[in-house]
């Protein structure tokens, strides 16, 4: 149902008991018709005293000399409160659904967060690789998930150029509870002396990236990630020991 169409049937109905109200009182009943001529008397009456105004009178006392009239005036008021009674509860109804259906969806939507962050084959001969492990932490299946992946090194932040790594592009489903992984390849050969630079913590390495998926409300969510690298004080190896850094970190709303 449309939101208008309650405060649209309260204002009809207030209109119709207004105009039966005012007719009721303007147009006496037939049954009063025969005291015309007492009523004019009076009226004389009251026109022969000074500072008298009987048109003036003339809506309350025949508002509360008629019973009908009397009924109707009571009637009107009602229907007034009831218009406005039933405009502020269908407020406060609209106020509790949207809240009831925010509160539902933080409950069961699903949350897609990264749980590790490790390097591999980095002195084996082989292209070093890094694998970001993620999972739905939520209640309900994630669908379409597309993973972006940058790996990038600097000293205090990252360089602002990085090797991208995309994979999945297409997306894929994560049910409740269900972890995935992938994986970029990164070169510590393209700059002169990087692994030394490590290896002395004169660079430092991050991965970052981003998880796009969309939950069963059919909204899309972001959740962007920012790890950094802390290098064996023997020499860079394989290892997953990554912290989580000050920013870079945060997830769509809710």
């Amino acid at each position: 149902m449309r939101w208008y169409v309650w405060p649209l049937f309260a204002l009809i109905m207030g209109f119709a008991i207004g105009g039966s109200f005012v007719s009721s009182v303007f147009y006496p009943p037939n049954e009063l018709r025969h005291s015309q001529a007492n009523y004019q008397s009076k009226q004389d009456s009251q026109a022969s005293t000074p500072n008298k105004e009987p048109d003036s009178e003339s809506f309350w006392v025949r508002t509360t000399d008629d019973p009908v009239a009397f009924f109707t005036g009571v009637l009107a008021l009602f229907t007034l409160v009831l218009a406005v009674s039933t405009v502020g509860l269908w407020i406060v109804t609209q106020s509790i659904f949207r809240d009831g259906q925010v509160t539902t969806e933080k409950q069961l939507r699903a949350y897609v967060h990264v749980v590790r962050v490790k390097i591999e084959h980095v002195s084996d001969g082989y292209t070093p690789t890094v694998n970001v492990k993620f999972m739905n932490f939520g209640q309900t299946l994630a669908r379409f998930v597309v993973c972006n992946l940058e790996v990038a090194f600097g000293f205090g932040g990252p360089f602002k150029k990085k090797n991208v790594n995309d994979t999945h592009r297409k997306g894929f489903e994560l049910g409740p509870q269900q972890d995935a992984e992938f994986s970029g390849f990164f070169s510590l050969d393209h700059i002169g002396g990087l692994r030394e630079a490590l290896n002395s913590n004169l660079f430092e390495m991050y991965v970052s990236g981003t998880i796009e998926y969309v939950d069963v409300f059919n909204k899309r969510r972001l959740t962007n990630f920012n790890f950094k690298l802390h290098v064996n004080p023997e020499g860079l190896e394989d290892s997953d020991a990554f912290t989580m850094c000050e920013d870079g970190n945060d997830s769509s709303p809710y």
